[in-house]
């Protein structure tokens, strides 16, 4: 792709994750995202049908790279020797890292109910398919998107309850409480 377009495309996502922590995405509108990217409305709609389709660009981008550091992660761990918790553990600290170097991107999540929806199930989507892609099988009463959609949201809860200020602190204070889930019985028939 052409350097700049994607220089106009970067401008147009900094200026949405700009925008987004100042106020509700719903409340933003085309022209303050091209004002705010330097750029005018005809070159907006070259790329985008709308604001909704730069998010959603904003955030497979986030995911895409969420993910690549994930697959880096499970080779450099020997995936086929990993069990489930590992597995999990290793995205967890996927997300992390990325939450922790998009930081506007994590506090534009933050600031809208709407965003944390699609971004939420983006995530659960990816795991769904990473665990099923690596013939990860949970043998548990409870289907397997309600146990990660529960991880994602208490993950998420442990992240955002108060600000961080020891990402080493809060990454293992995360990893503890899912593998603690994980390695319990509490998904599992008492049979």
């Amino acid at each position: 792709m052409d350097r700049r377009i994607l220089k106009t495309k970067k401008a147009l996502h900094n200026a949405l994750t700009e925008l987004c922590t100042e106020k509700d995405f719903d409340r933003i509108t085309v022209k303050e995202i091209c004002d705010k990217a330097n750029t005018g409305r005809v070159t907006f709609y070259t790329y985008y049908e709308d604001k909704n389709a730069l998010l959603e660009e904003c955030l497979t981008e986030v995911r895409d790279e969420c993910l690549a550091i994930f697959k880096k992660r499970q080779l450099l761990a020997g995936a086929g020797e990993l069990t489930h918790t590992d597995t999990i553990l290793n995205l967890l600290d996927s997300i992390l890292d990325v939450i922790e170097e998009y930081s506007p991107v994590s506090n534009m999540l933050l600031n809208s109910s709407d965003i944390q929806i699609r971004y939420f199930h983006m995530i659960l989507d990816s795991l769904n398919t990473v665990t099923k892609a690596l013939g990860i099988h949970v043998d548990t009463d409870v289907d397997r998107k309600r146990i990660y959609a529960f991880l994602i949201i208490g993950s998420w809860g442990f992240i955002h309850a108060r600000p961080v200020e020891d990402w080493d602190k809060l990454r293992t204070e995360v990893k503890s409480f899912a593998t603690r889930i994980l390695e319990s019985n509490i998904f599992y028939s008492a049979s």
